[in-house]
C-alpha cells in the first residue's frame, strides 16, 4: 500500500514515500489503523492543509479532534476543511481506493470533528487495518 495525499492548490498528489505494507480490510472494525509512519504522515499532511478556523482540543472519545465556531452536527458541516486520502495498492494492478473526509472523520457528542485513523502501533497492531467507515461507498448506510 502507498498513501497519496492530495494538496490544493493547485491540485496535485503528494507522495509520502511509504513503503508497501500489509493491509487488511475488516468490517468489523469501526475504525482504521495505520502503523507509525503513514499515520504520522496523514497526521502531519492532514493538519498542516487545515483553515485557521479548526483548532485542535482534547475530546475523551478519540485522541486527535478539531473544534470549529461552533460544534458541528455532522461531517458534512466540517468536510470541506480536509482533503480525500487516496491509498493505492501496486500489488492488485495499481489499484486506487479513495477515502473522502466524511469516511475518515467522526464528530463526536460535543460537537468536535476527530479523526477516526488512530495509531494501530498504540493499539499494538503490527499491519494496518482498514475499518469500515473508510471502506464505505459513500452513500448513507
Amino acid at each position: 500500500m502507498a498513501l497519496r495525499l492530495p494538496q490544493t492548490p493547485p491540485p496535485r498528489i503528494v507522495s509520502l514515500g511509504i513503503k508497501p505494507m500489509e493491509v487488511v480490510f475488516d468490517s468489523g472494525s469501526t475504525y482504521t489503523y495505520f502503523t507509525a509512519q503513514p499515520y504520522q504522515a496523514v497526521v502531519s499532511v492532514l493538519k498542516g492543509g487545515l483553515s485557521k478556523s479548526l483548532k485542535q482540543v482534547s475530546d475523551p472519545e478519540l485522541p486527535l479532534c478539531w473544534k470549529g465556531q461552533k460544534a458541528f452536527k455532522s461531517v458534512f458541516d466540517v468536510k470541506k476543511e480536509f482533503k480525500p486520502l487516496s491509498l493505492s495498492f501496486p500489488n492488485a494492478k495499481n489499484a486506487i481506493m479513495d477515502i473522502p473526509p466524511e469516511n475518515y472523520l467522526v464528530v463526536t457528542k460535543n460537537g468536535n470533528v476527530c479523526l477516526g485513523i488512530l495509531d494501530g502501533t498504540a493499539a499494538k497492531l503490527s499491519f494496518n487495518v482498514i475499518g469500515v467507515d473508510a471502506s464505505k461507498d459513500g452513500t448513507s448506510a
